[in-house]
């Protein structure tokens, strides 16, 4: 299902009124507590800066659930450090669905975090695509009330490398994500040396 198609779904019910059953991120991620698929290798075939559903996409928890959830490889290995320009790729899979008042009330993009277990640092990065072609705006629509009770969703596939200023050597990270004020469930990514 699209994100148009569920904007259209999440308008139909709140028109019904229908009283929601709101889960939180943390719900989710203490119910799933887990990041590992049964073959991670299917992450290096997603295809990255895209909001596509992949085989390596988080369910979807439902309808009534509201939140980030994430889903990323467990490990990652470096490139040979004999290798030229050897770039490292970190996929992030995600989904979010999330009310448009929250959305009015804690504006921004996607904050993708990764924090070093042994360290202690923390490395923050907006999910901001860097498009240099110039994008034609939409059409003129009716303005979105932000108390209405209508919802959005959208799939993500990012390469967290992208975006952040992360050193290249092994390391233990813990990952979530923030948007419209919910926080994903956390998942661990190893990085370690190529044997």
């Amino acid at each position: 299902m699209n994100a148009l198609n569920r904007v259209l779904v999440a308008l139909f019910y709140a028109a019904l009124l229908l009283p929601l059953n709101v889960s939180s991120s943390k719900d989710l991620a203490s119910s799933t507590g887990t990041n590992t698929m049964a073959d991670e290798k299917l992450f290096q075939q997603v295809p990255l800066d895209t909001n596509e559903q992949t085989p390596c996409s988080p369910e979807d928890p439902g309808f009534n659930w509201r939140g980030v959830v994430i889903r990323a490889p467990s490990t990652i290995i470096l490139p040979k450090r004999t290798a030229q320009l050897a770039t490292v790729t970190i996929p992030i899979c995600g989904l979010y669905l999330v009310d448009v008042a929250n959305k009015f009330r804690y504006p921004g993009p996607k904050i993708l975090i990764f924090s070093d277990d042994s360290s202690g640092q923390t490395y923050k990065g907006a999910l901001v695509k860097r498009n240099i072609e110039p994008t034609i705006p939409p059409p003129p629509s009716q303005p979105i009330n932000p108390s209405s009770k209508a919802a959005f969703s959208e799939y993500f596939n990012v390469n967290a490398a992208a975006y952040l200023a992360l050193p290249i050597q092994p390391a233990r990270y813990r990952v979530s994500i923030e948007y419209a004020g919910y926080r994903s469930n956390e998942v661990m990514i190893s990085v370690v040396e190529h044997p």
